[in-house]
C-alpha cells in the first residue's frame, strides 16, 4: 500500500478546502505526512478558473457573478473554467507524484473512481483526452484538473451526484455549452447521494499507488 491519509471532510467551504490542500501540501514537502486524499462536498456554489483560463468562458463577468452570490476562485489547477455545486462529491490528491507523463498519473488516480462507478452503479465513464473530464453516453459527468508543481499534486475530480446543474449555466465549462452536463442521479433516474458515493468510493482508493 502507498500509505496515503483517506479524509472524509464532509461538508466544507471552497476556501477552506483550497487552504487545507495548501497546509497538507507544505506537510508532504517536508516529509510530516505521506499524502492524503479528501472526500469532500462544497456547501455553496462557486466557480473556479484555471491557469489556462481568461475569463472569455464566464456569461456573467466576474463582477456580476460575484453581486449574484456566486464567488470566483482563480487556481493553479490546470484547465480552464469549471463550476462547484452542494451535490458533487469531491476528490482532492495532495500526494507525492513521481516525474512521469502527467496523462498516467492523472489516469492512476481516476481509475478507482469509474471501477466504482461502474461495478457498484453499471455506468461506464469514458475519458476523452480532446475532452476533459469524464463521459457517459455523451454527457460530461465528471469534472477534473491538476496542479503537479514540486512534486505534489494539489485539486482533483468533482463528480456530479445530485448537484442542480444550475452554477454550470453561468458558464462555458471548458468552453463547451452547459447542456453537456449531467449527474448520476439524473442517468439512473433515482437520488444517489454525496454521502453515498463516498461511502462506496473510498474503500476503491485504498491502495492507490503512484
Amino acid at each position: 500500500m502507498a500509505g496515503y491519509i483517506l479524509h472524509n471532510c464532509g461538508l466544507i467551504g471552497y476556501a477552506a478546502a483550497l487552504a487545507m490542500q495548501e497546509t497538507e501540501r507544505h506537510r508532504v514537502l517536508r516529509g510530516e505526512s505521506p499524502g492524503t486524499i479528501f472526500f469532500l462536498e462544497h456547501d455553496a456554489p462557486c466557480i473556479t478558473i484555471g491557469r489556462f483560463g481568461t475569463g472569455k468562458n464566464l456569461v456573467l463577468g466576474e463582477i456580476r457573478l460575484k453581486e449574484k452570490g456566486t464567488e470566483v476562485f482563480r487556481i493553479s489547477r490546470g484547465g480552464d473554467v469549471t463550476a462547484h455545486e452542494p451535490g458533487q462529491l469531491v476528490i482532492y490528491f495532495v500526494v507525492p507524484v513521481r516525474p512521469k507523463k502527467m496523462a498516467d498519473t492523472i489516469n492512476i488516480m481516476v481509475r478507482p473512481l469509474v471501477r466504482c462507478v461502474e461495478e457498484l452503479y453499471g455506468l461506464i465513464l469514458d475519458f476523452d483526452g480532446t475532452r476533459p473530464g469524464l463521459w457517459h453516453a455523451g454527457k460530461k459527468v465528471c469534472s477534473m484538473g491538476f496542479d503537479f508543481t514540486g512534486g505534489v499534486s494539489m485539486h482533483g475530480l468533482a463528480i456530479n451526484a445530485e448537484n442542480s446543474l444550475e452554477t454550470f449555466g453561468l458558464i462555458r465549462p471548458c468552453g463547451m455549452d452547459a447542456s453537456v452536463m449531467t449527474t448520476i442521479s439524473r442517468i439512473l433516474d433515482r437520488p444517489v447521494t454525496v454521502g453515498e458515493l463516498i461511502g462506496k468510493v473510498m474503500p476503491y482508493y485504498e491502495e492507490l499507488k503512484l
